[in-house]
């Protein structure tokens, strides 16, 4: 799975499960770029942009949390499998900047 961000006029919006086998069209204006090679993320289902500019991936199937800088495609394991957190279904970002993560299954 690669990680796209599409960038044009507005700010940009980042994509997940976006393929050469499965193009996607854009509105004008707008055209898509890849940040990320691909990689083994599993059930990548929540992302939210947190307080750093960093690109939180939520990995419901894969049980754990990955973080992505947009500026240097490096991607992080946060909340690795096996841990406390087990599979995240999406992530949310407090006003002080805390992480939170809801659960499928505990």
């Amino acid at each position: 799975m690669s990680f796209f961000r599409a960038i044009g006029a507005q700010p940009s919006r980042y994509a997940t499960a976006i393929s050469e086998a499965h193009p996607v069209d854009v509105a004008k204006g707008w055209r898509l770029e890849r940040i990320t090679a691909p990689s083994r993320l599993f059930g990548a289902n929540g992302l939210r942009t947190g307080p750093d500019g960093r690109v939180h991936i939520a990995q419901v199937t894969g049980s754990q949390i990955s973080v992505l800088d947009p500026r240097t495609g490096q991607l992080d394991t946060v909340s690795p499998k096996g841990g406390a957190i087990v599979a995240p279904d999406d992530v949310a970002f407090d006003a002080s900047g805390n992480l939170y993560a809801t659960e499928v299954m505990d």
